[in-house]
């Protein structure tokens, strides 16, 4: 289990600091956003990592391998609801996935994948 979690959180970091480059490379700041918990009826609910970028109102969250998207819908669109321009980072594998789960929130989701060169993002979509 410890294994997965540092797998899970090693990648996670790589598409974070992807994303933080490719910001970066506009000269736009970025702020990490550690945690936003998601209330999903279990104790303590789950965290979902990810950054914002204040000059483009903007909170990007990545969806780590395997995770459920479904328990994102409602923190999402509360962000959305309060403002802010919200996207989803997704594995490529679970872009139809969230698409149907995500579907009626006012998201952006963005495939990402791990070639050789590091972390690609995808065409922006709206599900």
């Amino acid at each position: 289990m410890a294994l997965a979690m540092q797998t899970e959180s090693t990648e996670v970091d790589s598409v974070l600091a992807a994303c933080c480059r490719l910001y970066a490379a506009r000269r736009l700041n970025v702020e990490s956003l550690d945690a936003v918990e998601l209330r999903d009826g279990r104790a303590g609910g789950i965290r979902l990592r990810g950054v914002v970028v204040h000059e483009e109102n903007r909170i990007e969250c990545v969806a780590p391998r395997g995770a459920d998207v479904s328990v994102y819908a409602g923190t999402l669109d509360a962000l959305a609801r309060a403002g802010w321009e919200v996207w989803v980072l997704v594995p490529i594998e679970t872009l139809g996935s969230a698409h149907r789960h995500l579907r009626g929130v006012a998201t952006t989701l963005q495939p990402w994948w791990d070639t050789e060169i590091g972390i690609v993002f995808g065409r922006p979509e709206t599900p």
